[in-house]
């Protein structure tokens, strides 16, 4: 009688551990699987890459040795963006792009002499988008970041190629 007692009271005791665990699968791993798809949403919106920040970079890491710079020749006179009743203001940069020499666009694309067959497209790209940015904006340090990106986002599309790897201004005055 007490085997079969304690047998009894065995099987209550799997069948009350079966009931909380499907209460964890089916109410907790839900819950924590949303939770989890909110943190990656606001990651998201505050662009913070959540899944590289354990290990390289969000961004495309190129060793230094296989870095190639280019300058575009003259510094560039881009008129910027007017606001109303403001007079003209212009921008005098000098543009550096930064390559990746081991990506695979680089010996079709960026060569020295490709890049000069393509400057005035370059330079071109370049007014459009700086065209966009007031003179506020352009005077402003956080902004040529910003500015920069744009850049480079820019040629990118241009070029539907990611062998610039960076573009920076080697001088930039606004007047």
């Amino acid at each position: 009688m007490k085997k079969s007692f304690l047998n009894i009271i065995s099987l209550a005791l799997s069948v009350v551990n079966i009931a909380l665990l499907l209460v964890l699968i089916f109410a907790i791993v839900p819950t924590m699987n949303k939770m989890n798809n909110l943190v990656g949403q606001i990651c998201t919106a505050i662009d913070l890459e959540l899944e590289n920040s354990y290990g390289a970079s969000a961004e495309k890491n190129v060793d230094i040795d296989n870095l190639v710079t280019y300058d575009l020749e003259n510094s560039m006179t881009i008129p910027l963006a007017q606001t109303p009743g403001d007079k003209d203001h212009y921008a005098v940069a000098s543009i550096v792009l930064v390559m990746d020499s081991k990506h695979e666009d680089y010996e079709t694309y960026g060569t020295e002499e490709k890049l000069t067959e393509r400057t005035s497209l370059i330079k071109n790209t370049i007014r459009k988008v700086f065209a966009e940015y007031t003179v506020t904006q352009a005077k402003d340090p956080a902004y040529e970041d910003a500015i920069c990106q744009a850049i480079l986002d820019a040629l990118h599309t241009l070029y539907h190629s990611d062998f610039i790897y960076d573009v920076r201004f080697s001088e930039l005055l606004i007047q």
